[in-house]
């Protein structure tokens, strides 16, 4: 049974993933595109580099990885986030970030997808197919 991605939008109704995505270039937007193929088709992400489970406050959020491939500084890691709903088998992407030298992508991005979590878990916006 392979993995399926969800979109979170908040009790007003934003798309923050798909906000960042739109915001971001035809190749940042290729390399994320790929790395959810990539995923949706793996039965299990155990090991899987590419998806980081995120420790101490922010327990219950993981990132996925990928970098920007050229050689055009900053270099720039991308780091959309979200949460896993394992009965489902679904990941809710939360929004996305990215980070260069320790500094992130909208500053406190973590921080925030963490508080969304805690909204859905209170009933407080909802999930849908990421598109």
């Amino acid at each position: 049974m392979s993995w399926q991605f969800m979109d979170y939008k908040t009790e007003d109704g934003r798309n923050l993933i798909k906000e960042w995505y739109d915001s971001e270039d035809y190749g940042v937007q290729a390399q994320f595109d790929a790395i959810l193929d990539m995923l949706e088709a793996r039965d299990d992400w155990d090991g899987c580099k590419k998806v980081c489970e995120l420790k101490r406050k922010h327990v219950g959020l993981s990132e996925l990885r990928f970098s920007r491939e050229g050689n055009s500084l900053p270099k720039w890691r991308y780091r959309p986030v979200g949460f896993f709903i394992l009965n489902y088998r679904e990941f809710v992407l939360v929004l996305g970030c990215k980070k260069w030298l320790g500094l992130y992508v909208p500053p406190g991005a973590f921080d925030t997808a963490l508080d969304f979590k805690w909204k859905f878990e209170e009933g407080r916006g909802s999930i849908h197919e990421h598109s």
